[in-house]
């Protein structure tokens, strides 16, 4: 993934390794030993536009290339182009773009998901272990810099017109994070992180991980492991405890916030207070 300068040529398909990166100036220098080796009989073919060219050509002015993606999305051993689109505000051109996801097929840009917040990365992946790949971008914006992960499996109606459909949506994380892991047997697993948000709680907050991966039983994405950073403040330790309460973990909810609360009556810090009273009022709700 990387954005595509305007004057660089993208490369070409070859059947046997897929898609090959080809610079220009190999591209030039290929292009004149074969003039040479043919002779003046045969006149040279018109240079066809680099592909990254075609793309740009279909984009408004206000529009930039973002992110791009090659590979066989559903079935027909043809690599397809998947990429992000970037428009620019004209009145505050230092915000953050929207962004909207789109297949560049036949020298025509077809919209998947329109314009929204930012996608900030965009991949491939055989999630399913079907054999095609998977569309799999980040979206982020908003005031708390809102993340959201998709994944977009492409199925192919009977006149050959692609849809899409959601094989994964995450939750909204604030400053989340994200990572793809592919096992040597091409497993995948998507891990989406982020920082607990319990009301009231003080910084730094408690980091987790959360581990996804396809399940053939019930043909989705299900969590199959969670990490999270041992807590190291009374403010950590509540916000364990308010995860245990959003868990449905009544039990273990309520012996944490005890135990914070006989700990902070103790401490004599003002954090220590303030996370007194937060944890002596969300204990009183649930008791």
């Amino acid at each position: 993934m990387k954005y595509i300068n305007k004057n660089e040529c993208i490369g070409v398909y070859n059947k046997i390794k897929g898609y090959v990166r080809i610079t220009c100036s190999a591209l030039l220098a290929l292009s004149a030993f074969t003039a040479v080796m043919a002779g003046p009989a045969i006149a040279a073919a018109p240079a066809s536009k680099p592909l990254d060219e075609k793309i740009i050509e279909k984009l408004d002015k206000n529009e930039r290339l973002g992110f791009t993606a090659f590979g066989d999305i559903d079935g027909d051993k043809i690599d397809d182009i998947i990429l992000s689109v970037d428009k620019i505000s004209s009145a505050s051109p230092q915000d953050a773009p929207e962004s909207k996801l789109a297949a560049f097929l036949k020298d025509k840009l077809t919209t998947i998901d329109a314009f929204s917040v930012y996608i900030e990365k965009l991949e491939l992946a055989d999630i399913d272990g079907c054999g095609n790949k998977e569309i799999i971008f980040l979206r982020r914006g908003g005031m708390k810099s809102l993340m959201e992960v998709y994944a977009l499996k492409a199925e192919k109606k009977d006149g050959g017109e692609k849809t899409f459909k959601v094989l994964f949506k995450s939750e909204g994380v604030n400053e989340g994070k994200f990572d793809i892991i592919k096992s040597p047997e091409g497993a995948v697993t998507m891990v989406i992180g982020g920082y607990l948000a319990a009301p009231g709680a003080i910084a730094p907050h408690l980091e987790f991980s959360h581990f996804y991966s396809y399940d053939k039983a019930s043909s989705r994405l299900k969590l199959v492991k969670k990490n999270y950073e041992r807590p190291k403040t009374l403010s950590q330790e509540y916000e364990m405890a308010y995860l245990s309460l959003m868990e449905n973990k009544k039990d273990d909810a309520v012996k944490r916030l005890e135990r914070i609360i006989r700990s902070a009556k103790t401490a004599k810090s003002e954090d220590s207070a303030d996370i007194l009273k937060e944890c002596e009022t969300l204990l009183a709700k649930i008791k």
